[in-house]
């Protein structure tokens, strides 16, 4: 019996060793040196999804760990459709002279383009620069394989505003993202959020130009009980969207969540207002696009 038990532990402990033993390269390298050869095509899930069939074929002769390196971008040749980013960190072990398939987690790169179609073939375009790299890192260490990090990547693809990396169902990862984005790139965090529509199939855009809903949290400190209005107002100082009217706050700090509909709102500057009376108590300035 611990005869078998020992055994049992040696076979193992060869079959990690054997493992530790092969030697690692990044999809890139392979790519780049001929060591490995790749063959990709969209399966039909989508964006922001294990979106990639990917095969991978060894042409040496040992069996190698191939890393797949973050942000890598693959292109249709079809380039109506969108680019992919892949998502990265997997680790394959690719037999020689063999071939391993794998479906590999991917965002879109072109948001004014269209989700690829089943059996579109991709090939590899680069590696995305290296704020790309670090902010899928933070995405892969958090898993938002979801419309937050599909934003954050649209923010550094296609330069999309950073106000519209957000999630308000978890704000407080959605700020963690970006001050990690703002730190990352340099830009400022914003003082407010848009939330927009996401295409996920279909021939048009997968994202749409024109926010729904902008987000903003109002904060403020009174020294007296005052009667003020909370609202949104056009260029022209008219309110269009009451938050609270004529309502009374006591002494000390408030915050309050404001929700612009921007869905049919016309473009243009509109203004989050604190208003006390006719005076202007705080004031944030909001753009529909």
């Amino acid at each position: 019996m611990i005869r078998n038990i020992l055994t049992a532990c040696l076979l193992l402990a060869g079959a990690g060793n054997a493992s530790a033993a092969l030697e690692r390269i990044s999809l890139k390298e392979g790519m780049a040196n001929g060591t490995l050869e790749v063959k990709a095509w969209a399966n039909g899930n989508g964006y922001h999804n294990k979106s990639l069939h990917m095969e991978i074929t060894n042409t040496g002769a040992k069996a190698i760990q191939v890393e797949i390196d973050q942000a890598l971008i693959f292109r249709p040749v079809d380039t109506g459709y969108q680019d992919f980013v892949l998502a990265g960190t997997d680790l394959v072990v690719v037999k020689g002279k063999g071939t391993m398939i794998v479906e590999e987690q991917v965002f879109c790169g072109k948001s004014h383009a269209a989700a690829p179609s089943r059996n579109l073939t991709f090939q590899f375009l680069k590696q995305g620069d290296e704020q790309l790299v670090k902010v899928m890192t933070f995405i892969n260490q958090k898993k938002l394989y979801d419309n937050l990090g599909q934003d954050a990547v649209w923010a550094l693809t296609n330069r999309h505003e950073l106000n519209g990396v957000f999630d308000p169902a978890r704000p407080d990862l959605s700020r963690e993202l970006l001050a990690y984005m703002s730190k990352v790139t340099g830009w400022p965090i914003p003082e407010y959020y848009k939330l927009y529509a996401h295409n996920a199939r279909g021939a048009g855009p997968v994202a749409e130009p024109k926010a729904l809903k902008m987000l903003a949290l109002f904060d403020w400190k009174l020294e007296a009980p005052k009667t003020l209005t909370l609202g949104i107002y056009n260029k022209d100082g008219r309110m269009v969207q009451p938050v609270v009217e004529n309502k009374e706050f006591g002494r000390g700090g408030h915050r309050v969540r404001v929700e612009f509909e921007a869905e049919g709102a016309e473009t243009g500057m509109y203004y989050i207002r604190l208003m006390d009376g006719a005076a202007v108590m705080k004031e944030t300035a909001v753009k529909v696009d």
